[in-house]
């Protein structure tokens, strides 16, 4: 919040910080001029490999049906993560998706949760086989990793997504 950085400096005090969220030109140029901070960029250590597909349902129902569509045709060793837009999307999803990998798992803040600890649902989730099921809040911030030859496929069945958080 910019009354943060005010207090800040009418304290005196200086900020120094990193961020590995704030990265579109839109984020950086709000650092810039409403915060009043210098921002610049660091280059990935590693070449990004991401696809970014851009497919439109017309309702939940068809939603749900594309992705039961894509994990058919996927090859079983490969880790999917989905994202649901709730806790209560998440578990529908859930209960839905998981016949297609039998490793599957859910995060999702939810009574049905498939592990205890989020360390357990990271070292999993892009274990070869597994399919994970979570909300946004795992999405924010967090890396996976995986050593599948293709990598792992994330599906985002939420509906108000920014460039930055695809």
């Amino acid at each position: 919040p910019k009354n943060f950085f005010d207090y800040y400096r009418l304290c005196g005090g200086k900020i120094i910080g990193m961020t590995g969220t704030a990265g579109s030109i839109e984020e950086i140029e709000e650092f810039r001029e409403t915060n009043k901070m210098l921002t610049f960029n660091l280059p990935r250590y590693e070449i990004d490999l991401k696809i970014i597909g851009n497919e439109e349902a017309a309702n939940k129902e068809e939603q749900y049906q594309k992705v039961h569509n894509i994990l058919q045709a996927l090859p079983g060793d490969r880790p999917v993560i989905i994202f649901a837009e709730s806790t209560k999307e998440a578990e529908q999803v859930y209960f839905q998706m998981r016949g297609h990998r039998s490793k599957s798992q859910l995060y999702a803040a939810s009574q049905y949760d498939t592990a205890a600890t989020l360390k357990e649902i990271l070292a999993n989730a892009g274990k070869d086989g597994y399919l994970t099921i979570t909300t946004p809040m795992l999405g924010r911030g967090t890396d996976f990793y995986t050593a599948h030859a293709k990598g792992f496929l994330g599906i985002n069945l939420c509906t108000n997504i920014t460039y930055s958080t695809r």
